[in-house]
């Protein structure tokens, strides 16, 4: 008799089913044994033991600075989670759970499992990937014995293993914490394939959904909410109690909404006499914008995949946020297709992981194994540096129609004539502040560097997220070439790496931290005294430019490298004789530059306020604005007018003449729009 297992770590439920070749079991919480799925939960109890599930569920009242959930949506995220004064990493939060989901499994079919599937988000990289199977070697399986599978795949197994039709669909994954889309294909005769690229947008799901709901219940009861969010938990530690019990409360009441069309809750935590009614209308309304990112997600798949809406024969619906029944109808009528819903959404994804764990048990695939899979080196955090509220890194794009600013761990995108907000993204709450901002050559992508470890890559027109690369250190800087594939990048540890695509072509071990550029096959960085030229697809280093002080700006292109440095003198280079054409004087270090086609134009940004037109030729300054602070980013669009955004957010454009006039404000970041943006695309993708 084969025994295997198929496990659904999610975010804010878990699952486990047993399966020995007849029907799978669903594992039970002994403390919630109605309910078939575990809370992903972890609290300590009095005495440090840590409790799981239900029962951690149930201690957060009491002590609610010893609980956490959700941590799968910054899995690996620089930083552990605190619980009381004790530190806990993702992955051993993650070993706790895995670990009670297996005790319970034994507890039912005692012995070893001869296979076990675990699924993951289909964006996971192969560093979460190895975090998880660390989490999973933690909580005692065998890694001989494990595979992962992603989760949209694993649906897809569950809703179509017995179709006996070709048709395409697409698995809709909506859970507690994310969402998942993939494309799956069957053949007629019982086997079935994925295709394309999975979507994911790893913060939108039931959680974001409470959420909304507790924006509302605070918009109407602001008296009574405003205790419980302008004091601390230091405070009281009652306080954060009753902040988890209002937002169980919102979480009942949205599950409540699923099966009637109005509901009315006393909200005891505001106050024993505080009643809020929602309607089922009404919290379709509310969600609407963030469905819609899901729609959107969806159709950058089938965009991928080279596919049309009227390519695709149905769409299956899975997850526990599926169950509501606007999101069903929302679905349809953006898809305009047919949309498949089981008994059980939120099962799906356990179901097709067991069914695939005894086809893999049969067919004896190669699982992970112990000695392939390492758990990356983690390291605290550095403290960043200070910047000023707001926008700590900006960008243009090359010919200034389009401004990239980051802070606090967003990214904002605006068109700039005229002025428009566009979509905003926050990569990750661990991250205080996007380091870097950089369009690539044709300004079709938009990459994007933080001290939360990551480099991510954004499409310009909509903020989809392409691609993201994992490091051991914070990135200090990225940039990318002529199509957004290729990629350089530069972590604090001081070594530049080049990517073409997701393969790794260069690296070179610099003396610290500095600025890169990217132009065709040749690579600059920046340096303590020089900047370096190097040819990618030889690893060669063809000029090495003394600049006699720190660079700490580059822009390259097929011929000329610009240099910046804090001296406050930019500098223009032959790279291929090493001559400098040209040095041109700041009041202050010169932290961006560009070149126009041909290196006719320099453009300069500077800590002394402002940014500077110049003539390469003669040395001429064409053009100066002046802007409030530091000027972080600079660009021309077309041949007459300069355009630089500065360290607030401002932004300005100034016509190129032959003398230092014409000055004009553009707009400014100022605005009330932009201290409250409100987009429904509010999360990393």
């Amino acid at each position: 008799m084969t025994l295997v297992y198929g496990i659904d770590f999610g975010t804010s439920q878990s699952a486990l089913m047993i399966s020995t070749g007849g029907t799978p079991v669903v594992v039970r919480d002994p403390i919630a044994p109605g309910e078939s799925s575990v809370p992903t939960s972890v609290c300590l109890d009095a005495t440090g033991r840590v409790l799981v599930g239900a029962a951690a569920e149930r201690a957060r009242l009491l002590r609610p600075d010893l609980y956490t959930s959700g941590f799968k949506r910054d899995f690996g995220g620089p930083t552990p989670t605190y619980l009381g004064d004790t530190p806990l990493w993702s992955h051993e939060l993650a070993a706790a759970v895995l670990g009670f989901l297996r005790d319970l499994a034994r507890s039912t079919a005692p012995g070893e499992p001869d296979g076990v599937v675990l699924t993951v988000p289909a964006a996971w990289e192969v560093d979460e990937q190895r975090l998880v199977v660390k989490a999973a070697e933690l909580a005692g399986f065998d890694l001989d014995r494990l595979w992962l599978v992603p989760e949209p795949v694993a649906a897809a197994t569950d809703f179509l293993d017995t179709e006996r039709l070709p048709l395409t669909a697409l698995v809709y994954d909506l859970g507690g914490g994310t969402f998942d889309c993939a494309l799956a294909r069957t053949d007629g005769n019982g086997s079935f394939s994925t295709a394309g690229i999975p979507g994911y947008l790893p913060k939108l799901g039931g959680r974001d959904f409470d959420r909304e709901i507790l924006e509302r219940i605070r918009a109407e009861f602001p008296e009574q909410s405003k205790p419980l969010y302008t004091a601390t938990a230091n405070d009281d530690i009652t306080l954060l109690g009753r902040r988890l019990s209002l937002r169980e409360q919102a979480e009942k009441l949205k599950i409540r909404l699923s099966r009637v069309k109005s509901r009315t809750e006393t909200l005891t935590p505001l106050g024993p006499n505080v009643q809020f009614t929602l309607t089922r209308a009404e919290l379709a309304g509310m969600l609407k914008p963030l469905l819609e990112d899901t729609f959107t997600t969806c159709t950058a798949t089938l965009e991928r995949a080279e596919l049309t809406w009227n390519q695709i024969d149905r769409v299956v619906a899975v997850g526990g946020s599926s169950r509501l029944p606007f999101v069903g109808e929302l679905l349809g009528q953006y898809t305009g297709l047919p949309v498949v819903r089981g008994d059980s959404p939120e099962l799906a994804v356990v179901r097709g992981a067991t069914l695939l764990a005894q086809r893999k048990t049969a067919a004896r695939e190669k699982p992970w194994t112990a000695n392939t899979i390492r758990a990356p080196r983690m390291r605290r955090m550095s403290r960043a540096p200070l910047g000023t509220p707001g926008a700590f890194a900006v960008a243009l794009n090359r010919n200034g129609t389009r401004l990239a600013v980051g802070g606090r761990g967003f990214v904002r995108m605006y068109a700039c004539d005229p002025w428009q907000f566009l979509w905003e993204r926050t990569p990750s709450r661990w991250s205080p502040y996007i380091t870097n901002l950089a369009f690539s050559t044709d300004g079709t992508r938009l990459v994007a560097s933080g001290y939360d470890w990551t480099v991510r890559v954004y499409r310009v027109v909509d903020g989809l997220h392409m691609r993201q690369l994992r490091y051991d250190d914070w990135v200090f800087n990225a940039t990318l070439g002529d199509t957004g594939m290729a990629m350089a990048t530069v972590t604090a540890d001081g070594v530049a790496r080049v990517y073409d695509g997701t393969t790794e072509r260069l690296s070179v071990q610099l003396t610290g931290p500095a600025p890169v550029s990217l132009a065709g096959d040749l690579l600059a960085v920046g340096g303590p005294d020089a900047a370096q030229v190097w040819r990618v697809s030889t690893g060669t280093k063809i000029a090495e430019l003394s600049h006699g002080s720190p660079v700490v700006a580059v822009a390259l292109n097929a011929t000329f490298l610009a240099t910046g440095s804090t001296d406050g003198t930019a500098a223009v280079w032959n790279v291929h004789t090493g001559q400098r054409q040209q040095t041109l004087r700041h009041d202050g270090p010169v932290r961006a530059v560009t070149l126009t086609y041909g290196a006719a134009f320099l453009g300069t940004a500077s800590d002394d306020f402002t940014a500077r037109a110049w003539r390469v030729t003669d040395g001429t300054e064409l053009t100066r604005t002046t802007h409030g602070t530091w000027s972080r980013a600079v660009a021309f669009t077309g041949p007459d007018h300069l355009i630089s955004a500065c360290h607030d957010g401002t932004v300005r454009t100034a016509p190129i003449s032959a003398t230092v006039s014409g000055i004009r404000t553009q707009w400014t970041e100022t605005g009330s729009h932009l201290a409250t943006p409100r987009d429904p695309a509010t999360r990393d993708h």
